[in-house]
């Protein structure tokens, strides 16, 4: 198999693993949030009085004070998250690079990897601006809402359900920052190692292959930039694209092959059954082998839900 062609395989692979992790992640995450929002529901019950202007704003001020430690958490569990996806994916490329070539690429900097994840723009915010605006947003949709139902007369009970319908937005919103990190984050990391200060590849890294995940969630301009080579030494885009955004880079070798233009299913037929297995699971992945059955299969059209092994 030509080098490039590996290279993309491997990274292919890491990819739909670290989407695994990013899962992970994300539910822990809303796990927590969930066990937060507890503490919402108790200074509502026990506010007084709440038809009074004054009254209400204090409630107001006290959310405020709890949401904000919260976020703060959020913000140190993702920065810590985002710096560990850095390390590992640079560490990734590394070991790929002596595993094809024979040599590896130097650790990157800690000066590198903070500078990644707290200070390089992820879709035209830093991390911590993202969290900003999001805190903002939903203290903003928290305010509107219980003011809007103490006007209204709104009992106690009434208020904690108006107050989880506006906080429930904020699960959306967590979404996509943490998906977008991760995209961020092993996208930098992988240019860091091949192509920053202590990279020493050969052979030559000429392009960037845009690396999309084609499927009915893949936005028009992943879909257009699909397979799109990139001049490593021009400007080039880098994921993510767009709020939620799965595309990746993958570094093309002079004289090294070229990679195949194929379908997902074709590149998931020609894996190994492990990784089929990973992919699928275990009984969806022996169903596919079988040839009986085809990605599309494993769907529901048009919501895309996921068949149930009975419904096959």
């Amino acid at each position: 198999m030509a080098a490039n062609q590996e290279i993309f395989d491997r990274l292919v692979r890491r990819d739909i693993r670290l989407r695994r992790l990013t899962r992970d992640e994300l539910m822990q995450l809303l796990a927590y949030l969930e066990r937060q929002t507890d503490s919402v529901d108790r200074l509502i019950l026990a506010a007084r009085n709440v038809e009074r202007r004054a009254n209400l704003e204090a409630l107001l001020d006290d959310i405020r004070a709890a949401r904000a430690d919260v976020w703060r958490e959020i913000g140190t569990r993702l920065d810590d998250w985002g710096q560990g996806i850095v390390i590992a994916e640079a560490e990734n490329a590394s070991a790929i690079m002596l595993a094809i070539f024979g040599v590896g690429v130097s650790a990157l900097a800690a000066s590198v990897t903070t500078d990644i994840t707290r200070r390089r723009a992820i879709n035209g915010r830093t991390l911590g601006e993202w969290l900003e605006a999001s805190q903002a947003d939903e203290l903003g949709r928290v305010a509107a809402a219980l003011r809007i139902a103490a006007a209204a007369g709104a009992n106690r009970a009434q208020l904690v359900r108006e107050a989880r319908r506006a906080l429930g937005v904020t699960d959306r919103n967590l979404a996509a920052i943490v998906e977008s990190l991760a995209t961020h984050a092993a996208s930098s990391a992988r240019e860091e190692a091949l192509t920053g200060a202590g990279a020493n590849v050969a052979p030559r890294l000429t392009h960037w292959r845009w690396v999309s995940i084609l499927d009915g969630r893949t936005s028009d301009v992943c879909r257009a930039r699909s397979g799109k080579l990139y001049a490593v030494q021009s400007p080039h885009p880098t994921p993510p694209a767009h709020p939620r955004c799965r595309s990746s880079l993958a570094p093309v070798f002079e004289g090294q092959g070229r990679v195949r233009e194929e379908t997902y299913a074709q590149w998931l037929t020609r894996q190994p059954e492990d990784v089929q297995d990973e992919i699928l699971g275990p009984e969806r992945g022996r169903l596919f082998r079988s040839g009986r059955f085809t990605l599309t299969d494993f769907i529901e059209e048009p919501s895309g839900r996921r068949r149930r092994l009975d419904e096959l």
